[in-house]
């Protein structure tokens, strides 16, 4: 699929890619790819890190990449100079492609970086801002399958950071399985918060149309009346009822969640459970039990070990970051499997999904808190999970607090109480549950 996404970039060059503030025609969209395209084949480099939110420019630089086999490094900016520094080595990335307003910002004085997160500039291979990319257009694409498109880091520790390759091929299976399950009308704007929806929007030949600000999004989707909305989970707004659409929400269902999709007007609606190693495992109509996260998508298959789910398909990251081949991946959940439908039940890694990432607790808590005493637990909330850090000592509340400051770590509060122990380390599941107690 993505190969055909290359070649018909100037189909119909008078429709738009993207609608609103960002309005751009598929001609001007075409151009920005192939310029962008041009200038990576000029730097020659094997893969680069890209700092940028999703957008027109971004998208278009994505695409670019997968069309000349330049991979793209997801480094996450948070975590630290440690973590930021053995990802980056791992990767060996040739540069860094920057949004417009980051590239100042990572390479500016520590005033500027500090309240952001950031880590000191000489960390970065050459930062490179996404408008100064470009050169002479390349127009034609050849991808294959098996060439290494995303590197996405997950787990490990610190000092050696765990991270997956998805090819090109795996990403194809991955929209492909996205589209199936959007509405396919084709004109009718399409409303997406990253770059998975943009891409399945792209496909189907929806205008895209970035979401507003949580207060106003009610009010957007009722004037726009799009056929779909891509939003991961904490975007979703309360409100009155804005039109009929589908709602394809990044990240399992609570019912609090199912409850404001249907008001809002959700004709149907998919609460999609995937991990960074598998993008879409199974999907959700919000008809089931509590616990189930849905039922595994057409292409994926699933086994138990040990209550852990593992899972291989199309769709699954083929390569470890270290570049070892594997057919299947272990995604850190414990779940229960009746038929083809996946019951969550806990996580083996006390993996955090927060706000729309995946936080892993053995990255942040050494950082937070080097002499132990502090663990990173997510508590459920309406339609999230807050990232909450339970500290033993009431002393280190404060200094835990500056340190997630200072690595970019968007803690959502403090609480102090005893860690619970278990024979290989912190009990995650007792520690969420307390957290949960004492927030109330």
């Amino acid at each position: 699929m993505i190969q055909q996404l290359l070649d018909r970039l100037a189909d119909r060059p008078e429709e738009h890619v993207f609608l609103g503030a960002d309005r751009i025609t598929r001609e001007e969209f075409a151009d920005l790819v192939w310029r962008y395209a041009g200038g990576l084949r000029k730097r020659g480099a094997r893969s680069v890190v890209m700092l940028a939110p999703p957008g027109p420019a971004s998208l278009a630089f994505l695409l670019a990449a997968l069309g000349t086999g330049t991979r793209l490094d997801f480094v996450p900016r948070e975590g630290g100079t440690d973590l930021v520094r053995a990802r980056l080595e791992s990767a060996g990335s040739g540069f860094v492609v920057a949004g417009a307003g980051l590239r100042f910002a990572l390479k500016g004085p520590h005033w500027i970086r500090s309240p952001l997160g950031l880590p000191h500039y000489t960390l970065w291979p050459e930062i490179v801002g996404i408008d100064d990319i470009g050169a002479a257009q390349q127009r034609r694409f050849g991808v294959a399958d098996e060439q290494a498109a995303a590197l996405l880091f997950t787990g490990g520790t610190v000092s050696a950071p765990a991270g997956v390759v998805h090819t090109v091929g795996s990403l194809s299976a991955v929209l492909t399985q996205l589209v199936g399950l959007a509405d396919g009308a084709a004109g009718a704007p399409a409303v997406a918060d990253g770059f998975g929806g943009m891409l399945a929007a792209l496909a189907l030949g929806q205008p895209i149309v970035r979401p507003a600000r949580p207060a106003r999004l009610a009010r957007q989707l009722a004037r726009l009346a799009p056929a779909n909305v891509f939003l991961h989970r904490h975007r979703w707004p309360a409100g009155a009822a804005a039109g009929d659409f589908r709602a394809i929400s990044f990240g399992p269902a609570t019912p609090e969640l199912v409850t404001r999709l249907r008001g809002l007007g959700a004709g149907r609606l998919w609460a999609l459970f995937g991990t960074a190693e598998a993008p879409l495992i199974a999907a959700d109509d919000g008809s089931g039990h509590p616990d189930s996260v849905g039922r595994l998508l057409d292409g994926v298959s699933a086994r138990l070990a040990d209550g852990q789910l593992w899972v291989s398909g199309d769709g699954v990251a083929p390569r470890l970051v270290d570049g070892e081949w594997v057919g299947e991946q272990a995604t850190g959940d414990l779940v229960s499997l009746s038929g083809d439908e996946v019951r969550l039940t806990g996580s083996r890694t006390g993996r955090i999904l927060s706000r729309g990432r995946f936080w892993y607790p053995e990255l942040y808590e050494p950082t937070l808190a080097p002499d132990g005493g502090v663990a990173l637990v997510g508590v459920s909330a309406a339609c999230d999970e807050r990232l909450v850090a339970l500290v033993a000592d009431a002393g280190d509340v404060r200094r835990v607090a500056r340190a997630a400051r200072r690595i970019g770590l968007p803690l959502q509060g403090v609480v102090v109480g005893e860690i619970p122990l278990c024979g290989t380390g912190i009990d995650r599941a007792a520690a969420r549950a307390l957290a949960a107690r004492l927030l109330g």
